[in-house]
C-alpha cells in the first residue's frame, strides 16, 4: 500500500495542480483555499475552456492555466489533484506517479476494475501518497451512522437501505461525460462508488469472505427507470446482509440522502434533506423502547482546526475539509491518521462493476 509522501516543509504551503476545471474549480479550489497546508499553483483543463471565468470562484489571483501533461511535468507541484473525467484518470495518475507526484483523485478512480488495479500497482511501485475522493467518510451523518454500528448500538447488521435523491442532472448539459457511461458517467459510478466505500467505512458490509482485489459475486439485481443512466435501483446480497439502494439524480423535488441500518437490536437513521445544511439533519436510533433523536457532536460536524471561514460550505466541500487536512498532515508527516486509499477504491469499483452489469443483463 502506498502511503508514504516525502516529508513536506512545514513552513510552506504544499502546492496542488488540479487537473480539471469543472469540479475542481467549483468545489475542490474553494477548499483548498481556506486552508492554509495549500497552495494551489495552477490548473489543467481542456482547450476551449474560459479560463477567466472559471477561476471567477477563485479568492487566488494567482493560479494560471496549463496543459495536464506540463501540470505534471512542474518541479513545483507537490500533490496533483485529479477532477477530470473518469475515463482519463488512468492516463493522467500513472503519469503523476512516475513523476514522483502525491495524488489525490476523485472518484470513481478508474472506469472499472482493471483499469483501477493498474492504477494500484502503479501506486505501489511509486511509493507515494495517493488519497481518493470518498469524502463522505467525514460526512457527520456517515461518521455518527459508524458510531451506532462499531458500538454495538443497534447489533448485528442484517440490512442496508439507501435512498439518495438529487436533482443534479437538470443542471448537467446533455453532452457532459456525466452523461456518458464510456466516459465513466451515470449515477452509479457517481453515487453508487460513494455508497459502497461508506458502507464499508461504517462497518455495515460484512466482507469477512470478500478479498478487496479479487472478484466475487453477490448476486446483486438491478434495474435502470431512465435511458439517461441517471435513475438506478439496485439490490443484493453482500455475506447475510440485504442491501436495498435506490440512487437518482432526477428528481424535481429531491428527498435528499437517507441511510437506515438495520441490525438485530434496532435501527440507525440518518435523512440530510437538500440543501444539506446542520438543520436539514435527522439522526434517529429505533429500538422497541422507542426512538431516539440525536444532534451531531461538534467536534464531527465542524472541523475546528481549521477554522471558522470553513461554515460557508456545503456539507460536502466541508468533509472535504477534512480530508484535505488530514493529507496535509500525512504528507508533512505529522499524522498515520487513515485516509481513503486505492485498496478502498478496488474495492468499491468491484461491486460498481457488479451492479452495473446486472443492469445490463436485466
Amino acid at each position: 500500500m502506498a502511503e508514504t509522501g516525502a516529508p513536506s516543509n512545514s513552513n510552506q504551503p504544499i502546492s496542488v495542480g488540479i487537473i480539471g476545471a469543472g469540479y475542481g474549480l467549483t468545489s475542490l479550489l474553494p477548499v483548498l483555499e481556506l486552508i492554509p497546508d495549500y497552495k494551489v499553483v495552477c490548473v489543467a483543463t481542456k482547450p476551449g475552456v474560459n479560463e477567466n471565468s472559471s477561476i471567477e470562484a477563485s479568492q487566488s489571483r494567482e493560479v494560471f492555466f496549463t496543459t495536464p501533461k506540463d501540470l505534471i511535468r512542474n518541479s513545483e507541484i507537490e500533490v496533483v489533484l485529479i477532477a477530470s473525467p473518469p475515463s482519463t484518470h488512468e492516463e493522467y495518475a500513472i503519469a503523476a506517479l512516475a513523476a514522483g507526484k502525491n495524488i489525490y483523485c476523485e472518484k470513481p478512480v478508474g472506469l472499472n476494475f482493471g483499469s483501477t488495479g493498474r492504477i494500484l500497482q502503479a501506486s505501489r511501485q511509486s511509493k507515494k501518497l495517493f488519497t481518493v475522493g470518498y469524502q463522505f467518510r467525514f460526512d457527520p451523518m456517515i461518521r455518527w451512522l459508524r458510531h451506532q454500528i462499531v458500538s454495538n448500538e443497534i447489533g448485528e447488521i442484517t440490512r442496508v437501505e439507501i435512498q439518495w435523491e438529487t436533482s443534479g442532472a437538470s443542471r448537467t448539459p446533455m453532452e457532459s461525460w456525466r452523461n456518458k457511461l464510456n466516459l465513466g458517467g451515470g449515477v452509479l459510478r457517481d453515487f453508487g462508488s460513494h455508497v459502497f466505500d461508506y458502507l464499508s467505512f461504517i462497518e455495515a458490509l460484512n466482507y469477512s469472505q470478500t478479498s478487496r482485489e479479487e472478484e466475487e459475486s453477490h448476486n446483486f439485481k438491478s434495474n435502470i427507470t431512465t435511458i439517461d443512466i441517471q435513475d438506478v435501483n439496485f439490490s443484493g446480497v453482500f455475506g447475510r446482509i440485504d442491501i436495498d439502494c435506490i440512487i437518482s439524480r432526477t428528481r424535481i423535488r429531491p428527498f435528499g440522502h437517507g441511510v437506515r441500518i438495520i441490525g438485530t437490536k434496532g435501527e440507525a437513521y440518518a435523512h440530510h434533506r437538500p440543501p444539506f445544511g446542520s438543520k436539514e439533519l435527522t439522526l434517529e436510533v429505533l429500538k422497541k423502547d422507542g426512538v431516539r433523536k440525536y444532534s451531531t457532536p461538534d467536534e464531527i460536524a465542524t472541523p475546528k482546526l481549521l477554522g471558522s471561514p470553513l461554515k460557508q460550505l456545503d456539507s460536502r466541500q466541508l468533509a472535504s475539509s477534512h480530508l484535505f487536512f488530514n493529507l496535509a498532515q500525512a504528507i508533512r508527516g505529522t499524522s498515520n491518521k487513515s485516509l481513503p486509499v486505492l485498496e478502498d477504491a478496488l474495492f468499491s469499483q468491484k461491486l460498481v462493476d457488479e451492479v452495473e452489469s446486472a443492469l445490463f443483463l436485466a
